[in-house]
């Protein structure tokens, strides 16, 4: 209960002194100057300051040490990232490159395979005997030899123009 008329006679107190002031403050009316009335008053340029400015960067904060710091390794980072990236586009370039090289190789070889085949094939027909075989077996064999002789016959024209 002490506390609270303490607390209660000091908002009295208060209550007073803030009418007091208001009694105090100036009224409407204004006094007398020697400025004649036919100059302007001067305007109060503390009234008229707005306290808040239009652009927003002129208002920030400069950065501190540790955000600086902060802000330089995180672009520390993403240039390693962008790094590491460079350097994992490049060596699947190369895997490409090399991985294209031995396809080519490997087609090659596959090329020169069919062709030692069919040569052989060729040879088995152009070397059968035709003595022991039947009439239809003898005219198959003759057929292929011809198909074979044409072939070569049109390898070498079309090498020699």
């Amino acid at each position: 209960m002490v506390v609270f008329t303490r607390l209660n006679s000091s908002t009295r107190v208060k209550a007073e002194i803030s009418k007091r002031k208001r009694a105090a403050s100036p009224t409407s009316e204004h006094p007398p100057s020697n400025v004649p009335e036919s100059t302007p008053a001067p305007s109060d340029a503390v009234s008229e300051f707005d306290g808040t400015g239009t652009d927003a960067s002129i208002l920030e904060r400069p950065v501190g040490k540790k955000k600086a710091k902060l802000l330089n390794q995180i672009a520390a980072k993403d240039q390693e990232w962008k790094a590491d990236v460079a350097c994992a586009q490049t060596k699947i370039a190369s895997e490409s490159e090399r991985f294209n090289d031995i396809i080519s190789n490997d087609s090659l070889s596959l090329k020169r395979i069919t062709q030692n085949g069919e040569t052989a094939a060729e040879l088995t027909i152009m070397n059968k005997n035709l003595d022991n075989l039947d009439s239809e077996q003898q005219e198959y064999y003759k057929l292929k030899r011809k198909e074979i002789l044409q072939s070569l016959r049109n390898k070498t024209s079309s090498r020699q123009t």
